[in-house]
């Protein structure tokens, strides 16, 4: 895209802003008729179809241009940085939980506690959704 203001907010974009965004998208004739009306960013962003029909924008413009102009409305998406194979991350809570279970499976019924499982329960807890211990504070 040829447009060298695209990172600029859409709601300050100026007449001139929408018209040479218009035509960086290959939409000559609705950049001259949005021009003509004195279309900028903040109107942009609430243009809605049957605004540009009453201006003759073309179905297949109206359209692109919408699907464009909804494009640059999202907000920047953050990519997800890669796992780091050298690093751990450890989760802490601040409060214990009101009541602990054990993992299914985990212990026989009616085997006894040894003192390393008694460690293990008092200073983490058990969480589910991960399968894993979670250090208490």
């Amino acid at each position: 895209m040829g447009f060298q203001d695209r990172d600029k907010p859409i709601s300050t974009w100026s007449i001139d802003d929408v018209h040479t965004w218009l035509i960086s998208i290959n939409l000559q004739d609705a950049a001259e008729k949005a021009k003509k009306e004195d279309i900028n960013g903040d109107i942009l962003r609430t243009l809605s179809e049957n605004d540009l029909k009453d201006i003759g924008v073309t179905l297949g413009q109206r359209r692109t241009l919408l699907r464009e102009r909804d494009e640059l409305l999202k907000p920047p998406s953050k990519p997800n940085p890669p796992p780091s194979l050298t690093t751990t991350t450890t989760t802490t809570i601040s409060q214990p939980p009101t009541k602990f279970v054990l993992p299914r499976g985990y212990l026989p019924k009616g085997a006894p506690l040894t003192e390393d499982l008694k460690k293990l329960v008092q200073d983490n807890v058990y969480d589910p959704k991960t399968g894993g211990w979670i250090k208490r504070d």
